[in-house]
């Protein structure tokens, strides 16, 4: 393992995107770094999609990486050299290394791992609310899980077609409809829907609904299935550690010394206990 600790200097780290005052990426990271034993920094810079490209040009000397948020995905995806997987199929990155020029989606990873969290590893068959980039990495997270069909409900179809064209690459059979159209016979849902959307769909009896955003406080889901929703959190702080075993490891899939350690302190660093 290729790891850089606090004697070989400052490693500095960042999250990246506007607005970004919100971001709770940097309460994570630090509490990660501090249970690893790493004095590495870790800030957040409002940086806008007519900014990014000075913004990267600038990252010299101890810069190791920055975490990605909207609406920056694909540019940073355009921005790398080397994608993994997940960011080449989704067309989206929210992690970077800056030397090498990796870039890396662990959106999905924190979907499968929310989800597994409440017991669920299989679905055949899923839902996804809404059509953008968090969509686009939910879709590949329930492919992993062994869906091979979708229901997706949106507020414009016609914003799909990145979908179903990657829908079509995995072999999944996508089925769309408006935000009013009811989901039933699934497994796993996930809703990418933002704070304000008014409308969502009526769902019939699923496993576990996952929603993204988190930034209510509660779920716009629980009224009706208030013991089967997964907080947003759950994903965030998932995604943020194998945001940390990048930045530590250079691999989102090799565990971190004491992780456990590191995983319950990111975790109540949000509030997640």
């Amino acid at each position: 393992m290729t790891t850089h600790s606090e004697g070989q200097g400052a490693v500095k780290l960042g999250v990246i995107g506007s607005p970004i005052d919100h971001s709770k990426s940097p309460v994570m990271h630090h509490a990660a770094y501090r249970a690893l034993g790493l004095r590495w920094s870790y800030e957040p810079h409002e940086v806008t999609t007519e900014s990014f490209e000075r913004f990267m040009s600038g990252l010299r000397g101890q810069w190791r990486g920055v975490s990605v948020t909207a609406p920056l995905k694909e540019q940073a995806r355009a921005w790398a050299r080397e994608l993994d997987e997940n960011a080449r199929l989704t067309g989206a990155a929210n992690t970077v290394l800056v030397q090498s020029r990796r870039a890396f989606n662990t959106d999905v990873t924190g979907i499968v791992a929310a989800f597994r969290l409440v017991g669920l590893t299989e679905s055949r068959t899923a839902g996804i609310v809404g059509g953008g980039a968090t969509a686009m990495s939910a879709l590949v997270a329930l492919h992993r899980m062994g869906a091979t069909g979708v229901e997706v409900r949106a507020r414009n179809l016609e914003k799909l077609e990145p979908m179903t064209r990657l829908a079509h690459e995995l072999g999944v059979a996508l089925r769309p409809g408006n935000l009013d159209t009811p989901i039933g016979g699934v497994d796993a849902v996930v809703s990418t829907l933002p704070a304000g959307a008014r409308v969502i769909p009526q769902i019939s009896d699923p496993a576990a609904i996952l929603d993204a955003d988190y930034a209510r406080g509660y779920s716009r889901y629980e009224l009706d299935h208030e013991d089967r929703v997964i907080s947003g959190l759950e994903m965030l702080a998932a995604q943020a550690l194998a945001q940390v075993r990048i930045f530590v490891g250079g691999d989102p899939e090799r565990a971190l010394p004491n992780e456990g350690v590191v995983w319950r302190a990111m975790r109540s660093a949000v509030g997640v206990e």
